[in-house]
């Protein structure tokens, strides 16, 4: 907080023009706060080009290759934590 209930924003690095620090009114600085959070059930992620879901061309994509061999990883005389297909598996022994 600076003076007169402002809030002042310090800045990592300044800018060109020599700027260090912003001043905003408790209300603006809330409302520049609020247009940084994205909206419910949002996804930030986005793909786009060949690996958007409605490309035409994303048929001719190749299949990731599936390992089918099962690493152990762990084993105890309760368990066995072993890793099959890029999953975490504890198995009874």
């Amino acid at each position: 907080m600076a003076d007169d209930n402002n809030i002042r924003l310090r800045l990592k690095t300044a800018w060109r023009d020599g700027t260090e620090s912003l001043l905003f009114t408790p209300c603006v600085f809330i409302e520049k706060l609020i247009a940084l959070v994205p909206i419910p059930r949002f996804h930030l992620t986005r793909y786009y080009g060949v690996l958007a879901s409605r490309s035409r061309h994303r048929r001719t994509l190749p299949d990731l290759p599936r390992s089918r061999e099962v690493t152990k990883v762990h084993r105890s005389p309760l368990c066995c934590v072993a890793r099959a297909n890029g999953k975490w598996v504890v198995e009874s022994v």
